[in-house]
């Protein structure tokens, strides 16, 4: 016997009745069932940008969902958690974003498996990363007859982010090279 049901699922209800007054007599008892169907919820990853970053693998867990949107969910229920993949991270290429893996809560409840889920992949823009360089810090070394460089001895060092393509150009008059410079004589 059901008084009343939420989540989807098919419940038993049976009714008694019985009369209570002189003009009517007896006992009846009535027996049904009904059924809550699940809700349809349609998440749709939002338009996003994204500056390039060989790392990024997507948005997981409550990072994700301040970028889809969630329609058909009911009462209380939210989004809690999402994961999003981009299928590309590259300037280049046309991205879509695609979402999955989605937690809805009421509360703390987790009421997922009152839905049909409906994922709907949005676009993704990858933008150009700028260049960020760290100021060479100040560092000297000893002259004893070998290379120094900025990698292995306390020489200025120039930092960039991960994939970013560095080259060196130890002075005005040199040319701009892949190789980290060295240097071998005492100097300023």
């Amino acid at each position: 016997v059901v008084a009343s049901a939420v989540n989807p699922g098919t419940y038993k209800v049976t009714v008694t009745a019985k009369a209570d007054n002189d003009n009517i007599t007896g006992e009846a008892t009535s027996t049904g069932s009904f059924t809550i169907k699940k809700g349809a919820v349609t998440i749709t990853a939002k338009e996003t940008t994204q500056e390039y970053d060989p790392e990024f693998t997507g948005f997981t867990g409550e990072d994700g969902v301040a970028y889809v949107d969630a329609d058909g969910l009911q009462g209380d229920d939210a989004v809690a958690e999402i994961t999003l993949t981009p299928d590309a991270i590259t300037v280049a290429d046309a991205t879509k974003l695609t979402p999955s893996d989605l937690v809805i809560k009421n509360g703390d409840n987790d009421v997922t498996g009152n839905y049909d889920i409906t994922y709907v992949a949005g676009k993704l823009a990858i933008t150009e990363a700028d260049i960020v360089i760290t100021e060479p810090t100040d560092g000297e070394a000893t002259y004893d007859g070998n290379p120094k460089s900025p990698e292995e001895d306390n020489l200025p060092k120039v930092t960039a982010p991960t994939g970013a393509k560095i080259q060196y150009k130890a002075d005005e008059d040199s040319d701009w090279s892949d190789e980290v410079p060295s240097y071998t004589e005492a100097g300023e």
